[in-house]
């Protein structure tokens, strides 16, 4: 590496924010697709989407919130139980009884997740399906919880 040239600081999903010469900063992360593991029509080296900043803090922010979409998105179009859904919008118990099935976990912990599910989760949330599960009635439910039982 030159003297004085800045190293391009990695981040999570491929992606870095560099320096360029002309004072901007330049944040590049992988296309979406190669993300998402589609095939990248015979290419060797993935393609990758680049945007420059003025502020170091902007082209961080691009990045981190690209990355993020694009996790959501592989999350999404990748789940375990995308399949099994049987409709759009599953309630919270489908969707939480296939999120448990679905992971690799050491039997202590699912027993652990299952329980939580059983006893506190599921019998106010989980015939609700997902879209009508939003921040304020997670709140809600939340505030009914005994608060002598550790969070």
């Amino acid at each position: 590496m030159a003297k004085g040239q800045k190293r391009a600081a990695r981040r999570p999903g491929g992606g870095s924010v560099r320096l360029l010469s002309s004072g901007k900063w330049q944040a590049r992360r992988p296309h979406p697709t190669d993300v998402l593991g589609v095939p990248t029509t015979g290419q060797i080296r993935p393609r990758m989407v680049a945007r420059s900043f003025d502020a170091k803090v902007d082209a961080e922010g691009w990045l981190w919130m690209t990355t993020a979409d694009a996790f959501l998105v592989a999350v999404e179009t990748h789940s375990p139980t995308s399949a099994d859904r049987t409709s759009a919008d599953p309630t919270l118990e489908v969707y939480a009884n296939a999120w448990l099935d679905g992971r690799e976990i050491k039997p202590r912990t699912h027993a652990h997740y299952r329980r939580l599910l059983d006893q506190q989760i599921l019998p106010a949330l989980g015939a609700r399906n997902l879209s009508t599960i939003t921040p304020t009635v997670v709140r809600a439910w939340y505030a009914e919880q005994d608060r002598d039982k550790p969070t």
